[in-house]
């Protein structure tokens, strides 16, 4: 994945936290909600993958590096992305833990 990978989960990382700040500030949502959901919103797969396939047939010069970049972010956020779900899930007291 390298430098490129690296770089994509970093902004995607900040992008779904401060975007889901945002949303909630605006909403007026309570502290808790604005600070955790964007935690939740960390899994990705299904239209990443597909948006990946379709760059990688549109534009075959560079869409290898996409699809590589987005198949590995995908592996680390559906790694991550469950365990930060239920983090987020806990620490708001919307469930209880088992």
């Amino acid at each position: 994945m390298g430098l490129i990978g690296g770089v994509y989960i970093l902004f995607r990382c900040l992008g779904k936290l401060s975007g889901a700040w945002l949303g909630a500030a605006i909403s007026h949502a309570p502290v808790s909600l604005r600070k955790l959901t964007g935690l939740a919103l960390m899994p990705q797969a299904g239209i990443a993958l597909g948006m990946a396939l379709i760059a990688n047939h549109r534009f075959p010069e560079s869409g290898s590096i996409v699809l590589n970049v987005v198949v590995g972010a995908v592996v680390v956020f559906e790694l991550i992305g469950p365990i930060l779900t239920r983090f987020a899930l806990l620490r708001s007291g919307d469930v209880a833990e088992l």
